[in-house]
């Protein structure tokens, strides 16, 4: 457990908000992902956390839980009207784009471009394959039969 100074020390606020000192990663970012229930070893590995960085902001939010999450929820109510306030920027800026004439010479790269998008995806067969490969080898996994990654990914052609 990280002693009250030393962690103090590894959270700070800056104008992001509370941060994991020497990162750019804020409480709030931690918090999303114990929202959505992940693993406390996921979220060191996916924030890039030391052990004691990951320790120290689970302590900081668990001692200042209220406040932690008072903080949080105004932080997503900030960035949903964010959000909201871009899309309506962006759906004025891409309507204007929509009506702008094409530049003459961009009609062919244009429809090219159509042609390819109105082709289906030539990664749907493997994608699938791989996803019977995977649920296999789940279920072999569960009933504790193990088999080598090698043969696992057999007959399986990706490009």
């Amino acid at each position: 457990m990280t002693s009250p100074s030393n962690q103090q020390k590894a959270i700070g606020i800056t104008e992001r908000g509370l941060t994991i000192t020497g990162t750019r990663i804020t409480i709030y970012d931690i918090m999303d992902y114990l929202t959505a229930q992940y693993p406390p070893h996921f979220i060191r590995s996916m924030l890039s956390l030391t052990d004691e960085q990951l320790q120290a902001a689970l302590s900081y939010i668990e001692a200042h839980r209220p406040e932690v999450e008072a903080e949080y929820q105004t932080v997503l109510q900030e960035a949903e009207a964010l959000q909201k306030y871009w899309e309506a920027q962006n759906s004025t800026l891409f309507a204007r784009i929509a009506t702008t004439p094409t530049k003459p010479g961009t009609e062919a790269i244009r429809a090219k471009l159509q042609r390819a998008k109105a082709q289906p995806d030539p990664d749907n067969t493997p994608v699938e394959e791989i996803k019977a490969s995977l649920r296999r080898a789940l279920q072999e996994a569960k009933s504790e039969q193990r088999i080598p990654l090698s043969q696992m990914w057999e007959g399986i052609d990706v490009e």
